[in-house]
């Protein structure tokens, strides 16, 4: 009763301590000194030493990071599993201590509660020491458990030993307990494959004299290496597993005395002490020791220790007394079986006479007619086993249903408080009931056909297979894709999906080219589509199509599923042809399209200041006119001739950059002239032109697409930014947008005239908000086979950061390069697709021979 008034005041007293919390997730993690944050999360005054992660498997991990000194709790959640990694530090357990004259009690290294499975590797383990204290409290245990939903699995290298015991608190008084390395009253305990365990009890503190009076006083006994009352204790292949037993004390020998000690006390001089016996290795009780054929398990017990020699009483008139010799204790043993099975005959023998061995084999699955797969373990006879503990295999596609006593599955065995007494050989029948597995059948991907519910090792049901219009049934497949076959006799060993196969029905789509050239016809199967085939050819005449009439009311859809045969009618436009105006400097003209055979129609003369037009030719030189009575039979462009006025002033452009946009083309209309500086007699004497009014720009970006024109004999003298903070312009009219907001640039020239643009900078890219071809009409183009045209785009504004992208519908007729070069590869009809940012324009093109 003191001891547990002087724990529950321990407990009481550490409420009070302040320190800093660790929140661990599912798992709780305290030392033997406790605190409680305001949502009774378990935190530890040591943790410094200790880091906390979330590995891979999302498993909680405690790492050591120095070694530990007052213990370490580990409360488990909802059967997680946590690591342990001791990275070869030592956690100690508490020292028996005293404050403020109080008396407190060691603690283990490591305990563990809750339920779950903690992994323990590479980590040395030490029980709480007893110290001198006034109530000869006694040591702990370096592993503590006590929860039978608890699991431990020791890996790699762990080192566990029990508490030191301390002499008496007087000189009179017998040492202290020792301590046991592992007390495990858990689930189970595993040392894992290639580790190396070491598990050591401790040994009781010596018998000794007292050195006041000269009494020999008793040795205290020594603990066990293992206290096991799990489940399973079990030894891995290729693990190496020792565990030792504490050493036996001597006892000391009897002293000699005179007649000056009353008479009363003669005996508790002269009689020896006896010597105290040796602790077990292990200890176990109701449960199965399962040890792998190659695994090395050393069991080493301690050694008794032996009794003194009496000593003597010689009184006054020379008569003596002998005292009593003490006995010598017991040796330890290998493992002391107070109930339970083992698989290892040999060391069970070590430690129980062979006559009292009794054997217990356990059958599983049978494996043939006759042949069970089987275990045997041993157990010392009238000893017995929990039920519950009976190791039951996981054996595939099976679930454990009873242990019976006979093979034919119909007698339960005789148990005692779910103990099963082993009085004689025995074996048991474990039975295993097929797992349950769900087949289903879909008739497509997505459409279930039907499901049947089989029990191992049945095999699927030969069901009656499926129909589908268009379709013949080739049989079932594991996958989707109907790649791999299902062998219907194979049994079923989980939930599976089937999936019909069928071959699709074909039907013929036939082209009629209506006077056009030939074109093969297609098969299609049951729902395909027919594929788009090349386009005819016709002299003179544009292809326009397929319908289905030959009337042409209804043109076919090649994203139509072919159900039946059919036959497409070629529908023929007669051709038409560009006729473009490039001239060459001069105003622009609009472009021309003539049907085959026909001619283009004379323009207006274009203009061209300080110039006089001179006619059309049909070389840049202007080597060879072009007579407008010729028939047009093919993309054609004109090129205006130019003769120079003398002594004329033209307008000269000056040189500009093109914008840092990577668009194929920028032209722009171009705003009116502002004419700043006239002479008295209203003749000008300057004038500049700029190509734009206004310009968005983002923030951060540069631009030269501000050109401007004037006239000869004038030039630019500078460019100024009416707000440097947002946009800032170099000499040669480079614009770079510093700021958020909208400046002024103005352009003057040396001849004093002015004109403006104003500068929008922006956070955001700057989109394209118009895209057009220039250089084609009506969005058609004609080309011969083999010949090529650049498409010419312009997008609004200037400044757009979208590129010009150019892509064609069918790569087979036509191509087209980044740069808008299109590319006549054969006969037919496709279309180009130019696309800047959201905007998007097409045309159509047409392939002849």
């Amino acid at each position: 009763m003191r001891k547990e008034l002087k724990k529950l005041l321990a407990y009481l007293l550490t409420l009070g301590i302040t320190v800093s919390s660790v929140f661990t997730g599912d798992a709780a993690v305290k030392a033997a000194t406790l605190a409680y944050t305001e949502d009774d999360t378990k935190i530890t005054e040591s943790n410094d030493a200790i880091t906390i992660t979330t590995n891979d498997d999302n498993q909680t991990v405690y790492t050591l990071t120095s070694s530990v000194t007052d213990g370490l709790t580990i409360s488990l959640k909802d059967n997680e599993t946590v690591i342990l990694d001791g990275k070869n530090f030592t956690l100690n357990g508490t020292n028996v201590h005293s404050d403020s004259g109080d008396c407190f009690e060691s603690t283990p290294a490591l305990t563990v509660d809750g339920s779950g499975t903690l992994i323990i590797k590479n980590i040395i383990l030490k029980g709480g020491n007893a110290v001198r204290n006034a109530d000869d409290l006694g040591s702990s245990p370096a592993v503590y458990v006590d929860s039978d939903e608890v699991s431990l699995i020791l890996q790699e290298t762990v080192t566990i030993t029990g508490g030191d015991p301390s002499e008496g608190h007087t000189q009179s008084s017998i040492g202290t307990e020792s301590s046991c390395g592992m007390d495990f009253s858990g689930k189970d305990l595993i040392i894992d494959t290639n580790s190396t365990v070491t598990i050591t009890g401790t040994a009781g503190y010596p018998s000794f004299i007292d050195l006041d009076r000269h009494c020999p006083q008793a040795a205290t006994e020594s603990s066990n290496g293992l206290e096991f009352a799990g489940r399973t204790l079990s030894v891995a292949s290729g693990a190496k597993f020792t565990v030792t037993g504490g050493m036996g004390q001597n006892g000391c020998n009897g002293s000699d005395i005179n007649d000056e000690i009353p008479q009363k006390y003669i005996d508790d001089y002269i009689n020896a002490q006896n010597g105290t016996g040796g602790g077990n290795a292990i200890n176990f009780y109701c449960s199965v020791f399962d040890i792998a054929k190659d695994a090395d398990v050393t069991l080493i017990p301690g050694t008794a220790g032996k009794g003194g020699t009496a000593g003597t009483f010689t009184d006054t008139d020379g008569s003596t007394i002998k005292g009593t010799d003490g006995f010598d204790g017991l040796d330890g043993k290998q493992i002391a079986l107070e109930s339970g099975i083992i698989s290892d005959l040999d060391l069970l023998k070590s430690s129980i006479p062979e006559e009292d061995i009794v054997s217990l084999k356990l059958h599983y699955l049978k494996e043939s007619e006759n042949d069970y797969h089987s275990a045997v373990y041993y157990s010392q006879k009238a000893n017995g086993v929990l039920f519950a503990h009976l190791p039951v295999l996981d054996i595939d596609h099976y679930n454990f249903e009873d242990w019976y006593a006979d093979e034919s599955y119909e007698t339960k065995p005789n148990l005692f408080y779910n103990n099963y007494a082993l009085t004689a050989d025995s074996e048991l029948f474990a039975k295993y009931t097929g797992k349950q597995y769900t087949v289903t059948f879909y008739s497509d991907p997505d459409t279930i056909y039907t499901s049947e519910i089989v029990t191992y090792p049945a095999t699927a049901p030969n069901i009656t297979s499926p129909t589908m219009t268009g379709y013949t049934f080739l049989g079932w497949f594991t996958d989707k894709a109907c790649i791999y076959p299902y062998d219907i006799t194979s049994p079923v060993t989980k939930d599976t999906a089937l999936y019909a196969k069928w071959e699709i029905n074909s039907y013929q789509v036939t082209f009629d080219s209506m006077g056009g050239s030939s074109l093969d016809n297609q098969q299609v199967t049951y729902n395909g589509t027919a594929a788009t085939p090349s386009a005819p050819t016709k002299a003179g005449y544009t292809f326009d199509g397929w319908f289905t009439d030959k009337d042409y009311t209804k043109s076919y859809d090649f994203a139509t599923p072919v159900t039946d045969d059919i036959t497409l009618y070629a529908k023929w436009d007669i051709a038409s042809y560009n006729v473009n105006f490039d001239s060459m400097g001069g105003s622009s003209l609009d472009n021309q399209q003539v049907t085959y055979n026909g001619t283009a129609a004379t323009p207006s003369a274009p203009t061209k200041a300080g110039y006089t037009f001179d006619g059309w030719f049909t070389d840049k030189d202007c080597t060879v006119a072009y007579d407008f009575n010729a028939p047009v039979t093919d993309n054609i462009t004109l090129y205006a001739k130019w003769n120079k006025i003398p002594d004329q002033q033209k307008p000269n452009e000056t040189p500009a950059d093109n914008p840092s946009t990577g668009q194929t083309d920028t032209k722009q209309p171009s705003t009116e002239p502002t004419d700043t500086n006239q002479s008295s007699d209203g003749t000008a004497k300057t004038s500049i032109t700029l190509n734009v009014s206004s310009l968005p720009l983002q923030k951060g970006k540069s631009t030269t697409a501000v050109k401007a024109t004037l006239y000869d004999g004038d030039s630019i003298a500078k460019w100024e930014s009416s707000n440097t903070k947002v946009a800032k312009v170099s000499r040669k009219g480079k614009i770079t947008a510093k700021k958020i907001g909208t400046a002024t640039i103005t352009v003057t020239t040396k001849n004093g005239a002015t004109a403006s643009v104003k500068i929008n900078v922006q956070k955001n890219k700057v989109k394209t908000k118009t895209l057009t071809v220039t250089n084609v009409t009506a969005k058609k183009l004609t080309l011969k086979k083999g010949k090529s045209f650049t498409l010419k785009t312009a997008v609004t504004p200037l400044t757009s950061q979208d590129k010009v992208k150019f892509t064609s519908s069918d790569k087979k007729i036509i191509t087209v390069n980044g740069k808008g070069k299109v590319k006549a590869v054969k006969k037919g009809s496709a279309k180009i697709t130019i696309k800047s940012g959201k905007k998007t324009t097409k045309v159509q093109v047409q392939v002849t021979k």
